[in-house]
């Protein structure tokens, strides 16, 4: 079973409340939009109420096109929605708070634990990724869930008219919630990320269906094909900057507390003078450390 997702906020303008994409449905108020749903790149609603409408700038019926640059447009409107940062998502929780009474309450709470000497340096080092399985052979966790989530992707991105000649009949894998929103995300330097993944089509499914046991694929080259995948995977800007978002994202799944430690370092950089915080430590570096060293294992595995 994969783990919940967290949700992602837009707006359409500076005053406009926030709205959330969380399990492929619309969000306000931390409440799910009936009749709303994430389909691939597009999110899609009907019947939206009128005061949520006047709310987020949004119509009462239409959909939302994901952007390689990480913005969104409304197909019918053609008004754009920013995604927003954490820190701005919760500037405009707090500022339409009336609309998020129980998101705020948990805020505050989570504030509070900030602001309490519960953060410490053995509860850090505690976030171990690696894990035993029913065999006893130990693997990391983490990178795993991101293997997975990469390979997803990657599949969802086969085209139509190959995937329906090699697998009639079967439903085409299609991504929502959080790997849509990571397919989507822009990347420096790339017009358009989904182009990447589609070039990979051939290769993805030569490798695939070569490992499997159908007798009439024996003769497929799959061993080219990894090495070939490995190659493109090594030095691809969309690879890797989607792989540490998703490394991000599913390393905080796992250890929740993260979020809490680098709050703290931010709430650090505001308070050079030590003394004025208790002496509170800063934990950045270790992080980064714990971080950097599963990145480099994945790229090993990977190579």
């Amino acid at each position: 079973m994969r783990r919940r997702r967290q949700a992602v906020y837009y707006r359409t303008s500076a005053e406009a409340a926030p709205f959330g994409v969380f399990n492929a449905r619309m969000t306000i108020g931390g409440q799910p939009i009936p009749h709303s749903q994430l389909r691939g790149s597009e999110l899609h609603w009907r019947d939206l109420a009128p005061e949520y409408q006047k709310s987020t700038g949004l119509p009462k019926t239409g959909s939302l096109r994901l952007l390689s640059d990480g913005s969104a447009v409304c197909n019918q409107t053609g008004v754009r929605a920013a995604r927003l940062t954490d820190a701005d998502a919760l500037a405009a929780i707090a500022r339409h708070h009336e609309m998020y009474p129980a998101l705020n309450v948990r805020i505050a709470s989570m504030q509070e634990a900030l602001n309490s000497p519960g953060l410490d340096i053995s509860t850090l080092m505690a976030m171990n990724p690696y894990v035993q399985n029913a065999q006893g052979a130990w693997g990391d966790a983490v990178q795993a869930a991101v293997r997975q989530d990469l390979s997803d992707i990657m599949n969802s991105f086969i085209p139509s008219d190959m995937w329906n000649l090699l697998f009639p009949g079967i439903p085409e894998p299609t991504l929502s919630g959080e790997l849509a929103i990571v397919a989507n995300s822009p990347v420096t330097g790339v017009s358009d990320p989904k182009d990447f993944y589609k070039n990979l089509a051939a290769a993805v499914m030569t490798q695939g269906m070569a490992a499997g046991s159908d007798p009439n694929c024996r003769l497929l080259n799959g061993p080219r094909a990894a090495a070939w995948l490995q190659t493109q995977l090594a030095t691809s800007a969309v690879y890797n900057t989607h792989g540490q978002l998703l490394f991000n994202y599913e390393w905080q799944q796992r250890f929740q507390i993260t979020a809490q430690y680098l709050s703290d370092q931010s709430d650090d950089a505001q308070y050079p003078d030590r003394s004025d915080r208790n002496y509170k430590k800063t934990y950045a570096r270790q992080i980064d450390a714990n971080v950097q060293s599963s990145i480099d294992d994945i790229n090993k595995k990977r190579n």
